[in-house]
């Protein structure tokens, strides 16, 4: 790969990667293709390339560097490890003439557990094609295990190279090191400047305070500028890594706030409490596991996303013991160690914050404005994105976390991916990528990872509100403030460390041997824009169908009316236009007009949406409705409309009405006969009109005089004194059928799908006044799936919206087929 310019041609910026500070190098072997782990060659990127280079130029100073790296998850501390010893045998070969093991010791403070595997895992090839040679047999390997004494693995005679810590502390206790590698965030690090050693600090979160500490006191070279200009693609190199840098490029965030504020009342008694806890925590190594534990259920219950029964269910220990464990270890500290300090009381906090959290689970809805609750949150976000044919990750704080979601999700959404914190390394990227809660301080790389296209954190709120990010961090505890805060500072300062007038410092500071001229100030960021886009977005509650009696002038002149764009049969479009011919995999078929309403059955989160027909696919699920058995439910629910209040005064002037028409029909004999005699009194209708006012059919006449008509007719004075009410009264019986059917339909529309498909029991009581139920709707419904799409420039619109049987005849008007879509 040839090298890339980094900013201007005219700012003299160095190109990536830097040239080789020696002959070769462990970055020359990467670049070439002759590095390998765990038997295959280690694909890396001009980025990973020069961050090694950066270090091997470090090494020729002995001075301090940090990296930034376009790829947090990228394993870069211990190719960083790699690379100081294949320099140092470099050298020793340039110096003496004979190749020879490397005499440097080198110290490697992580958490990450992975890194000392991939390694001992690592081998440079001779040549590219041929095995290669270990590193572990070279630069053994060791680690200090929990009793403090140091294990060494790959060495018979006890003698290592490469050691593996997880402190600053340890360090110390390790006595002279030639180079240490800081992978943060680590513990410890406050006393960095004074271990007095050449070091290299890699810094996933350029944002965390370690890292704008140690970033002063050493040159700093960062990436985020190249990848967020887009002069890093022509340095990338096919893979996961590579997919999650360009992820970052045009990455989204979107932050969705739940709101709770009993929550966040309860969660802030802790948060107010950390400053505190985090000093304590340096008293004792049992203090310190007691701090430990009680940050991790806070992380705990404030992430949690489904409800407490659940996970106590597919958990070992519920959160109430995990609480009384901690009022245990609290007490304990409180008589003992920490008899002079003030311990504050975080079992309660965290009691309340559980009681808080239950209560809100039970309440559901907020008062209608989005979801009170993580566990009624989550279950609409992931169906919507799966419905939308992506890949969905939920991201979790740790392993144990992830096994519980993952028994709990595969009940339901068995293709969503669960992964922790630690498990992302090996994670491949998706599409969607879903964070149960804010980060804790030593995963907040996780925001800028690029584990997905698009990243969606739930965060508790106080109030909704969709400006999280210009909120007062400090008043209250907030969720989604502080998620939006620490994404929009950590984008802000990578970009500071990366832009080219920094590099240029950082290049010129190593070339010099003076690397703390290359450091790097925090400052007021307000100048650097950040190409970013954090969405705050208020979920929809759920759909909750229509209830058929619900609402407000029933009697009314005003009626609601279902705009026709809503039903597909009343789609407003040309009589001839482009169309479909859909194939369904039970055999029947259908003419849709390409920008027609249908609606498709979501198997996610199972629902119906209303789509338009040009965007079916082969495999989605249509809904249509039974005409037939639709007739038969309305039928049902009519016969209880007397019943509503609003209804019974109509209803009974309807029948006086209807009374009188029977009356009128026995007296004439036949409908001719009954319509001859009106005609005398002036009534224009036709002959069939009389006779489905005899039948019932229709409801009544249009004009109200002849109600009066008939009223004359019989002598009837409640007819002919009352025409207008009763004419009204029969307006209105006629608009709530409509209304009513067209209720009966969204019902059924929404129902029926979910009853077929076992999402809701078929005994569910949908109308108590009618006794409809759920398995009424089901029979109205016919779910199909889609198994071939025909395309046609024109089709008459009068065709078109109905389900066919397989051995119905084509139309005979000319179709011209535009193309097929199996």
């Amino acid at each position: 790969m040839d090298a890339v310019p980094y900013g201007t041609a005219d700012d003299r910026c160095p190109q990536v990667p830097l040239p080789p500070a020696l002959g070769a190098g462990l970055s020359s072997c990467l670049l070439e293709g002759r590095l390998s782990s765990g038997g295959k060659v280690l694909e890396a990127s001009l980025l990973d390339v020069d961050a090694l280079r950066a270090v091997e130029y470090a090494m020729t100073c002995r001075g301090s560097v940090m990296i930034c790296p376009a790829d947090p998850l990228s394993p870069l501390a211990a190719l960083l490890a790699a690379a100081a010893h294949i320099d140092a045998m470099v050298r020793n070969r340039l110096m003496v003439g004979q190749a020879g093991p490397s005499p440097l010791r080198v110290g490697v403070v992580t958490t990450d557990y992975r890194l000392r595997g991939f390694y001992r895992g690592l081998a440079v090839q001779e040549r590219v094609g041929v095995g290669g040679v270990p590193m572990r047999a070279i630069v053994p390997a060791a680690t200090v295990g929990a009793n403090g004494m140091l294990s060494v693995i790959d060495s018979e005679n006890g003698c290592w190279s490469t050691v593996f810590v997880d402190s600053i502390d340890a360090v110390r206790r390790l006595g002279e090191l030639d180079l240490l590698i800081v992978d943060l965030p680590a513990e410890g690090t406050a006393s960095l400047a004074e271990i007095g050693m050449p070091t290299v600090v890699v810094a996933r979160d350029p944002a965390d305070a370690a890292a704008l500490r140690a970033a002063s006191q050493m040159a700093v070279f960062g990436y985020d500028w190249a990848v967020q200009s887009g002069t890093a693609y022509h340095a990338l190199v096919e893979g996961e890594g590579a997919v999650r840098v360009a992820n970052r490029a045009r990455r989204r965030v979107r932050i969705v706030p739940v709101l709770a504020p009993a929550v966040c009342d309860n969660a802030r008694l802790f948060w107010d409490d950390i400053a505190s806890l985090v000093r304590l925590a340096g008293r004792s190594l049992f203090v310190r596991k007691l701090v430990v534990a009680a940050f991790g259920l806070f992380h705990d219950l404030v992430g949690l996303a489904m409800p407490v029964s659940s996970y106590e269910q597919l958990c070992s220990r519920s959160l109430d013991r995990r609480i009384d464990e901690l009022a245990r270890g609290a007490m304990i500290c409180s008589v003992g160690e920490l008899r002079d300090e003030w311990l504050p009381m975080i079992e309660a906090e965290l009691a309340g914050l559980l009681s808080a959290l239950r209560a809100a689970e039970r309440a559901g809805l907020a008062d209608g404005n989005g979801y009170g609750s993580k566990a009624s949150a989550l279950p609409p976000l992931l169906s919507a994105g799966l419905d939308e044919g992506k890949d969905v990750l939920v991201v979790t704080r740790t392993a144990m976390l992830a096994r519980v979601y993952r028994e709990y999700l595969a009940q339901r959404w068995p293709l969503v991916r669960v992964a922790s914190l630690g498990e992302l390394e090996d994670t491949a990227p998706a599409d969607v990528a879903v964070l149960l809660g804010m980060s804790p301080s030593w995963g907040r790389w996780v925001y800028r990872s690029g584990i997905a296209a698009e990243l969606v954190v739930l965060a508790y709120t106080a109030s909704n509100s969709d400006r999280q990010a210009e909120r007062d961090i400090d008043d209250g505890f907030d969720e989604a403030t502080i998620v939006a805060k620490a994404i929009m500072m950590q984008t802000k300062v990578g970009l500071e460390m990366s832009v080219p007038s920094q590099r240029i410092r950082a290049c010129a500071a190593l070339r010099s041997g003076q690397p703390m001229a290359g450091g790097f100030q925090y400052q007021d960021f307000d100048a650097v824009e950040a190409d970013i886009d954090i969405q705050v977005s208020v979920p929809h509650p759920p759909e909750l169908p229509p209830r058929l009696w619900d609402g407000l002038l029933w009697s009314g002149v005003e009626f609601d009316r279902i705009p026709s764009s809503k039903i597909a049969s009343e789609v407003d479009t040309s009589e001839l236009g482009a169309g479909l011919r859909v194939r369904f995999v039970d055999g029947t078929w259908a003419w849709l007009h390409a920008h027609s309403l249908v609606w498709r059955w979501c198997r996610s989160s199972g629902r119906t949406e209303q789509v338009e027909a040009d965007r079916l696919d082969a495999g989605d699920q249509l809904v249509f409705i039974d005409g037939d058995a639709h007739k038969t439910l309305l039928a049902k629910v009519l016969e209880v409309a007397g019943e509503v209040p609003e209804l019974a005064v109509a209803t009974v002037w309807v029948e006086q009405w209807r009374a009188a028409v029977r009356r009128a029909h026995t007296v004439h004999r036949t409908y001719h006969g009954l319509h001859r005699a009106l005609v005398k009194f002036g009534c224009r209708v036709q002959a069939q009109t009389v006779r489905l006012w005899c039948t019932g059919t229709t409801i009544g006449p249009d004009d109200p005089a002849d109600v009066r008509r008939l009223g004359d007719l019989l002598e009837d004075r409640v007819l002919t004194t009352n025409h207008w009410e009763i004419w009204r009264a029969m307006r209105t019986l006629r608009h709530s059928h409509v209304r009513l059917g067209r209720r009966l339909t969204m019902l059924t529309r929404l129902l029926g799908p979910a009853t077929q498909k076992g999402r809701l029991p078929s005994d569910e009581i949908l109308d108590q006044a009618s006794g409809l139920t759920a398995g009424d709707v089901e029979t109205a419904v016919v779910v199909v799936r889609v198994a071939q799409i025909e395309r046609y420039a024109a089709v008459p619109l009068i065709v078109t919206g109905q389900r066919r049987d397989a051995d119905d005849p084509d139309e005979p008007f000319d179709t011209d087929q535009c193309g097929e879509q199996p």
